[in-house]
């Protein structure tokens, strides 16, 4: 069970008298949990960005319980720069960014034009942002799987277009529930983890055969 985490809210910080604020993922029935926004930042200080802390198990948390966000000190990093996370402290990148995998990413809203990704998909993750925001995925061919290590090329929309996201560990073959659930090199496709491949190669062990997987037919799954 994770440790308690005590904040101690000084009068600039908070807009009001000195107060003692405790956060937990399962926070006292009492304790105001005010929402505020990671992309626009509203709710929060000049001073603060709405981001989210880190937990102990490669999750997050906030005033408001699992993977909620919260107002926390500002950030110094850019997008894209290379990041570090501690378990009970919120990251240093700056606003509208989030530390994943070691690198600042960009925050967005899917289906919103207004937050949408600059470059990449957007990719959601329950255990890090919860299910109304993501992290912008940097963009990629799931044929070359060209990634950084530990991460892998999955077919983030139906498009065709790839993202970077942390690899899964379900080996080819063995059941799985969402596309980086499985290893790189390999997507989860009607709850099995199956090989990525090109349709015009038909590049599958025998006897399977590679059915398009994209609106464009430009990758596909050994089925």
């Amino acid at each position: 069970m994770r440790e308690l985490v005590l904040v101690v809210c000084a009068l600039a910080a908070c807009g009001g008298g000195d107060e003692l604020l405790i956060i937990d993922a399962a926070p006292p029935i009492d304790l105001q949990c005010e929402s505020c926004n990671p992309i626009s930042h509203s709710g929060c200080f000049s001073d603060q960005r709405c981001s989210y802390i880190h937990d102990d198990a490669g999750g997050t948390f906030g005033a408001c319980g699992h993977a909620s966000p919260t107002c926390v000190p500002e950030g110094s990093l850019a997008p894209g720069a290379s990041c570090t996370i501690s378990a009970g402290l919120p990251d240093d990148c700056s606003a509208g960014t989030f530390c994943v995998h070691g690198t600042c990413r960009q925050v967005c809203l899917s289906g919103s034009p207004a937050t949408a990704c600059t470059s990449g998909a957007c990719w959601f993750s329950e255990q890090l942002l919860g299910v109304t925001y993501g992290t912008c995925a940097p963009p990629c061919d799931p044929l070359a799987n060209e990634c950084p290590a530990g991460e892998g090329c999955y077919l983030l929309h139906p498009s065709g277009e790839g993202g970077c996201v942390v690899a899964g560990e379900v080996l080819e073959g063995n059941a799985c529930q969402k596309a980086e659930d499985c290893v790189a090199g390999t997507m989860c496709g009607q709850h099995v983890c199956r090989r990525i491949c090109d349709p015009t190669l038909g590049d599958c062990p025998s006897p399977q055969t590679c059915e398009p997987w994209t609106e464009s037919g430009s990758a596909g799954l050994c089925w």
